[in-house]
């Protein structure tokens, strides 16, 4: 049986009354096997825990400073947009404010026209009527 050979414990439940044997392994060499497997699975162990200790976190560094590349010429791209859309509007003012002087310009030489077109009055005929 595994316990003559390994030894431990066996629990023996009777009438609810819990009895503990303690069975020994049959001789040192059984003894003497069994700690060298022990120990072997516990250099096992070991080992698993210090590759996963070791491990290092994949390293990202490459992508990240692609992300900060491809954000610095978004940012770039983003500030380009803005001072084309603030010159494209400074143009529009100009080109506005050149239309309204253009239209002032031309009543201004309609009603100069106009006047032109009419006789003269004396300042007397102007005045009485």
């Amino acid at each position: 049986m595994l316990f003559e050979e390994f030894g431990g414990e066996v629990i023996e439940i009777e009438k609810n009354e819990i009895e503990m044997t303690t069975v020994l392994p049959n001789s040192m060499e059984s003894l003497m096997e069994l700690v060298a497997n022990q120990n072997k699975k516990l250099a096992a162990l070991e080992e698993i825990i210090r590759k996963q200790v070791s491990k290092e976190l994949p390293d990202y560094t490459e992508q990240i400073q692609e992300v900060k590349n491809e954000l610095k010429l978004s940012q770039a791209r983003e500030e380009k947009k803005d001072q084309v859309i603030q010159d494209m509007n400074e143009k529009l003012d100009r080109a506005v404010n050149f239309i309204l002087e253009m239209e002032e310009s031309e009543k201004k030489k309609q009603v100069a026209a106009a006047a032109e077109d009419e006789p003269k009055k004396s300042l007397w005929k102007r005045l009485f009527g």
